[in-house]
């Protein structure tokens, strides 16, 4: 088994494996963002795992746009049919992630957590 990647030695000499763990990566996408009075937003939304670090981001990113449409539509700024944009402007960046991580090479999904790769996105 090649451990240099984890362990930063060429020399493995006395080295002992005391835990293992596998991980499954999932990319998982709603089929829809709101029903009725509920949304999703974050890895309720949009599951991706962590090998472009984008997950947390998008639920940031998700919770900012419903949140002024929010603000707007409960003091009277806006109509309801504002909190409709949610999904419709939310789900192509949360398909782009997904699509690009169940794209991702496997060399990228097996680094190390905490790489300097940051994908296509930044």
């Amino acid at each position: 088994m090649a451990l240099q990647p984890w362990t930063g030695r060429s020399d493995l000499a006395g080295l002992q494996i005391i835990r293992t763990a596998s991980y499954t990566f999932r990319a998982r996408l709603a089929s829809r963002f709101r029903a009725g009075r509920v949304f999703l937003l974050g890895d309720a939304a949009h599951l991706t795992p962590p090998f472009i670090g984008q997950g947390l981001a998008a639920g940031l990113r998700d919770a900012g746009n419903l949140a002024w449409k929010l603000a707007y539509v409960l003091t009277g700024r806006a109509g309801a049919d504002l909190l409709a944009s949610y999904d419709t402007e939310r789900r192509p960046h949360a398909k782009a992630l997904v699509t690009a991580r169940r794209d991702a090479p496997s060399r990228q999904r097996h680094r190390r957590f905490g790489g300097l790769h940051h994908g296509p996105f930044g």
